[in-house]
């Protein structure tokens, strides 16, 4: 009577460390989604920021060009020649480092996920194992 009263108690323990674990599988799977949801927005976020850094310099030139009433190709020589290529070359610089800004973010994030993966893949097997042992359990019970 004893051995099948611990064997009961042990599968009773076995089965609630299961659905436990399960429950934070779960979660987990919840997060991992809220995570990835919150990564797409960013990106939408960085992509539509970019798109528009981009058109504004272009829409903002044309209309100090049609205001002067000269066109993008007739600036003039000398000095502000090179100032106009100092201009042109510090934007084309300032988009380089927010394009490597948004790749190290970017690479940290998939690090990061990385690293989360790896720890509900660990937490899924853990809690399959905890399924499995209590199926063991249950079946020497009978």
């Amino acid at each position: 009577m004893k051995t099948a009263e611990k064997s009961d108690l042990e599968l009773r323990k076995s089965a609630s460390v299961s659905q436990a674990s399960a429950v934070q599988t779960r979660e987990s799977a919840g997060n991992l989604r809220d995570s990835a949801e919150d990564l797409q927005e960013s990106a939408a976020e960085s992509h539509e920021k970019r798109a528009d850094s981009v058109e504004e310099p272009a829409d903002s030139a044309k209309q100090t060009a049609d205001s002067d009433g000269k066109t993008a190709d007739s600036v003039p020589n000398g000095a502000d020649r090179r100032q106009h290529q100092a201009q042109v070359h510090a934007a084309k610089l300032e988009r380089l480092r927010q394009r490597y800004r948004l790749r190290r973010k970017l690479l940290a994030a998939n690090e990061e996920f990385a690293q989360f993966q790896a720890r509900l893949a660990r937490k899924l097997a853990q809690a399959k194992l905890a399924h499995w042992k209590a199926q063991q359990v249950a079946k020497i019970a009978r």
